[in-house]
């Protein structure tokens, strides 16, 4: 259902050498081995949706560490990380979970950090991983275009075109939060039963009449999440 906004766009730089600094370790005959990474792995980092407030990771390590955030893009301090430090006990090694807690996203843009593992030793390098949330919806139908390339000003189109006989239009969506439906347009009608959506999953029709007017028309389906993130979907029904 989630579809990457990565196989759209690529890394800033930052991003990219956070990726790459996903493991770090070294073999010392004399100290012993000294290692950390992510697991699992993940070399495009982890991604949120706007309404998505939770995620997690593990650090695997024989170095005790903390935890420190940059701005790649977007916003600062939009998420926090728990635990943000760890002791690892001389010759241990701790897997410890680290949750990953957002705020919604409501600025309708993509905000980006990079989450650093400041490692307490000098025989290793510290680790690195990309954290970003976007500014929209898990909404797959329709497929979602991009007014630009440009992560700090990049925003979704949610359009299909409906033949002038359709009856149904339908979306597909992946939802984190509960989300109410309302349609601009009376030809095209949600049924009551989809006018508040639970979180999930959901294969969405909405009921639509044919278009005898002679030309195109157009509706508008606004979701809005109870945390305050909005996306507009929009129908183009052909004429006759």
């Amino acid at each position: 259902m989630k579809t990457p906004i990565l196989s759209i766009l690529s890394l800033g730089a930052l991003a990219f050498a956070a990726a790459n600094l996903a493991t770090s370790c070294v073999e010392d005959e004399d100290l012993g081995q000294y290692s950390a990474y992510f697991t699992p792995m993940r070399p495009q980092g982890i991604e949120l949706y706007a309404d998505q407030t939770l995620d997690s990771t593990t650090i695997v390590s024989t170095v005790s560490w903390d935890i420190t955030t940059q701005k790649v893009v977007g916003e600062d301090g939009w998420f926090t990380v728990s635990p943000d430090k760890a002791q690892v006990v001389p010759n241990g090694q701790l897997y410890q979970r680290v949750k990953i807690s957002a705020q919604p996203n409501t600025t309708g843009y993509i905000r980006e950090s990079i989450m650093g593992v400041n490692l307490q030793t000098d025989r290793i390098d510290g680790i690195g991983m990309a954290v970003r949330q976007l500014g929209w919806m898990n909404i797959t139908v329709p497929e979602p275009r991009f007014t630009t390339d440009d992560k700090a000003t990049m925003q979704p189109v949610f359009e299909r075109t409906l033949k002038a006989t359709d009856v149904n239009a339908e979306m597909v969506c992946h939802i984190f939060a509960t989300t109410t439906l309302e349609s601009d347009a009376e030809w095209l009608a949600i049924p009551d039963e989809i006018k508040s959506i639970e979180r999930g999953d959901r294969t969405l029709l909405f009921t639509v009449q044919p278009n005898k007017t002679g030309g195109k028309r157009k509706a508008n389906v606004t979701l809005t999440s109870t945390l305050g993130c909005s996306n507009v979907v929009t129908f183009i029904q052909e004429a006759e």
